[in-house]
């Protein structure tokens, strides 16, 4: 697509997080406090312990599943940071979708203070996710056709992997699905896509922002592609 929609109405966004894995420069069990006393300087935050700090942390370095698992979450005004000795979330928080340009300036917030401070080495993946719900059957509005064959039925899970030299599109659309959270509690329809870069495509912490966005344009390129047009018009596009 050519020209892609700055807005959508109703927007199907109920989750945008970004996640980056990295190596320290500092001893892992330093990581939360460092990043936390940073933070607390300059914003109104609460630390919390996430439930797998009951593992040992040498049970969790070891473990691949969980070694990139959040162990705390710092609490903002306007989003979270889910931080472990290797890895940072970057969550908006479970409310309307406040649009790209102003989750950018969180995540820029974040990574401009990760730089500052030194607190990575290496950045070794990142993973833009966006979770888009909606309140029917959403195969019967999307292109997406095999061996010639509409991908339909009552519980319906298609995933797929897309790769190119910049990053990967991860694709999972899903059907029968409750979603129940504070805004929603419905049966309805998923499509989840999540984008990354590994550190082999030249990712670091100084061009960390330079991925993001082509990860973001990526994303919303194949969101979009999924949509037919007859339903993407039913949703009032606003373009730039």
């Amino acid at each position: 697509m050519s020209k892609l929609p700055i807005k959508i109405s109703p927007c199907p966004i109920i989750e945008a997080n970004i996640e980056i894995r990295f190596t320290p420069n500092f001893p892992p069990d330093a990581v939360i406090g460092i990043l936390y006393s940073q933070l607390s300087t300059t914003f109104q935050c609460k630390l919390d312990q996430r439930p797998i700090m009951q593992l040992p942390a040498e049970i969790r370095a070891k473990d691949p599943k969980l070694k990139y698992q959040p162990t705390h979450t710092i609490h903002m005004r306007d989003f979270l940071v889910h931080i472990g000795p290797y890895v940072a979330v970057i969550q908006l928080p479970n409310k309307d979708y406040p649009g790209w340009i102003r989750f950018r300036e969180v995540i820029n917030d974040i990574v401009s203070l990760l730089r500052d401070i030194n607190l990575i080495n290496q950045i070794e993946f990142i993973g833009l996710k966006y979770l888009n719900f909606f309140d029917f059957d959403i195969f019967d509005r999307i292109n997406l056709i095999i061996n010639g064959l509409p991908q339909k039925g009552k519980c319906t899970v298609f995933r797929t992997e897309l790769h190119n030299d910049k990053f990967t599109n991860v694709l999972q659309v899903s059907n029968g699905i409750h979603v129940k959270n504070q805004r929603i509690d419905s049966d309805g329809s998923l499509i989840d896509i999540t984008t990354f870069v590994l550190a082999q495509q030249g990712l670091n912490i100084n061009n960390i922002m330079t991925h993001i966005d082509a990860a973001r344009k990526g994303e919303k390129e194949l969101f979009f592609s999924l949509l037919k047009q007859e339903y993407l018009d039913k949703l009032s596009p606003e373009y730039e």
